[in-house]
């Protein structure tokens, strides 16, 4: 496993970790629910989102462009990138 792939595993089980030490400095109201599910989730849906947003910005790029299928002396070419 690499470096990246690793600290991707780890960091939702370090950002838990950072709330209960929050938590534990300073202690919820006794009306606030004590499931952080809502926040865990959102922070979650961020990274994925981040991810997305990484992947298509430093991702490889093609330089060539598609030619789609098409028919040719009545047979089927298919598509290619040029």
């Amino acid at each position: 496993m690499s470096a990246e792939g690793l600290a991707l595993f780890l960091l939702p089980f370090v950002v838990y970790a950072g709330l209960l030490l929050i938590r534990a400095a300073r202690p919820p109201k006794p009306d606030s629910r004590p499931e952080p599910i809502l926040l865990l989730a959102s922070c979650g849906f961020g990274l994925v989102i981040l991810g997305l947003l990484a992947l298509g910005i430093l991702g490889p790029r093609s330089r060539g462009s598609y030619t789609p299928a098409h028919l040719e002396g009545g047979q089927l070419v298919p598509g290619h990138m040029e």
